[in-house]
């Protein structure tokens, strides 16, 4: 199993393990899952946009309302490539293949 592969898993697993806390209303710890899950996909804008969409509620939750604004600002410029445009400026390869790429 390769690096990139290896990373899928664990920012999919982080994501998992978000929800169930979340479910559980256990917001500082669903944030904590989501945000490693963001840091492993900055470079995949399918898992970057879901980690943001996730983020988002949880944010709401917690009132972070300026991280709360930034999730709701790049999910609303999402049909303009706004994930995309983050891996790019990340200097980062966007990664491809179908786990990646968004509909």
């Amino acid at each position: 199993m390769d690096d990139t592969t290896h990373r899928l898993q664990a920012c999919q697993t982080a994501l998992a393990e978000g929800r169930a806390l979340a479910q559980q209303q256990r917001w500082a710890e669903a944030h904590e899952r989501y945000r490693a899950a963001h840091d492993l996909a900055v470079d995949c804008p399918r898992l970057h946009e879901l980690a943001h969409r996730h983020l988002q509620q949880v944010n709401w939750q917690r009132r972070q309302l300026k991280e709360w604004a930034i999730d709701t600002t790049l999910l609303v410029l999402s049909p303009l490539k706004s994930f995309e445009l983050v891996a790019f400026f990340m200097k980062r390869q966007v990664l491809g293949g179908q786990v990646c790429a968004r509909p």
